[in-house]
């Protein structure tokens, strides 16, 4: 049987002090505390994500917004103090 750990992706807490990319295959659940102000998560490339997901949760735990961009360092939206995003490929 497989463990409700793998199952979901496994999880990382990560405290950014500067700009940091996302990789995939490595953890689905990223719970983010940026410790400085101006700070962006870059997903990899949309041909790298599979179809469907969610391919990544992202949860703003810091006291700081934190910005994402796609792998052309285009914005892409934003995840306010306290809130969580979905990633997803529809197409």
């Amino acid at each position: 049987m497989i463990s409700q750990q793998q199952h979901f992706g496994q999880a990382k807490y990560l405290e950014i002090s500067e700009d940091t990319n996302l990789h995939l295959g490595r953890f689905r659940v990223w719970n983010v505390a940026a410790t400085v102000s101006g700070l962006s998560l870059t997903l990899p490339a949309i041909t790298d994500l599979p179809m469907g997901g969610p391919v990544f949760y992202i949860i703003n735990s810091g006291s700081r917004r934190i910005l994402i961009k796609d792998s052309e360092g285009d914005p892409v939206g934003r995840i306010e103090i306290n809130e969580a995003a979905i990633i997803m490929r529809s197409s």
